[in-house]
């Protein structure tokens, strides 16, 4: 999130953003649907009146696998985003047209506070057996590594990969 926002990427951050709640809640639960994963785990981490967590699933469908920012069953027709530097556009409604424009950069920041606020909970030794299922699932996610591809033959590189 961070190289993004600080190279100007706010495309690629929201889309970071928006798949982030899905990695977080498949940790702990990769069985359920992710729609009510995703939107369980918002109402727990991210809380806010302007945008609850079926807007937030809204708006993530629309942009990733649309790439739009149009919603159609909340209280938003469309959702921009705005950079503007010296100034933070976020969370603003205009009522009228049933809009509500965030800023990427701000989003960043209750990203990660979201996060940051799971994992503390999940220290707590009440939590015990949902940490040790959090930990049994971090081996799948994908992770920068080096190896060396069948056929080059010698040549070590960097791969993306879950194994």
């Amino acid at each position: 999130m961070d190289r993004c926002a600080t190279m100007g990427y706010y495309w690629a951050l929201l889309h970071v953003l928006l798949a982030l709640p899905d990695v977080c809640a498949a940790l702990e639960s990769p069985e359920a649907k992710v729609g009510d994963r995703y939107k369980g785990w918002c109402r727990q981490y991210l809380h806010s009146p302007l945008l609850t967590p079926e807007e937030f699933y809204e708006l993530r469908c629309a942009l990733l696998h649309q790439g739009q920012a149009l919603g159609a069953q909340g209280r938003y027709s469309t959702f921009s985003f705005a950079v503007a530097e010296g100034i933070s556009i976020h969370r603003v409604v205009v009522a009228s047209e049933k809009n509500i424009t965030l800023d990427p950069r701000r989003m960043v920041d209750e990203m990660k506070s979201a996060i940051r606020q799971r994992f503390t909970g999940l220290l707590d030794t009440s939590n015990a057996p949902r940490l040790a299922k959090v930990n049994g699932n971090l081996q799948f996610l994908v992770r920068e590594q080096m190896k060396e591809h069948p056929g080059i033959g010698g040549i070590v590189f960097a791969v993306y990969s879950s194994t």
